[in-house]
């Protein structure tokens, strides 16, 4: 059964029941089950270095109390790297509930080559190793490895 088909947002960020509607039956009409997907912001690419790690994601199904508000946070993307000396920005984290989406780590720069720590890791500048993945969110980023194009 779809949550989407029973309940609604409101402008306030409360659930609320549509007008006219009658609970199915056996549903408990205090607590109604959702399914959720939880992304947060990416991290932005490192100047002259490794990618940006992707944003954390957190999926599954809960029970939400009806006559609970919810403030919901959607993370931004990473600020992007100015100079050599700066990684990538990492993502903004995203929250429903209790459910918080990691941001992804910024990519390593030039001289500053390890990619941050994130939902997932932002990859590293080599030498540089990747940053870690959060744990059931997203993965490491890649390390660094030379490829001859750019001293």
């Amino acid at each position: 059964m779809s949550a989407i088909k029973f309940i609604k947002a409101s402008k306030s960020g409360k659930f609320v029941r549509p007008s006219g509607y009658g609970y199915p039956q056996g549903l408990n009409s205090a607590v109604v089950p959702v399914s959720y997907l939880v992304v947060a912001g990416g991290g932005a690419g490192g100047d002259v270095g490794g990618g940006g790690g992707a944003g954390g994601m957190l999926t599954g199904t809960f029970g939400l109390p009806v006559t609970t508000n919810y403030s919901i946070t959607v993370g931004g993307a990473g600020a992007s790297s100015s100079s050599f000396n700066n990684k990538g920005g990492n993502g903004g984290n995203s929250v429903f509930s209790i459910f918080t989406a990691i941001g992804g780590g910024g990519g390593g720069s030039a001289s500053n080559q390890t990619g941050s720590d994130g939902g997932s890791g932002g990859g590293a500048q080599p030498p540089g190793p990747g940053g870690n993945g959060t744990p059931g969110q997203g993965n490491a980023g890649a390390a660094g490895i030379a490829s001859g194009g750019y001293p």
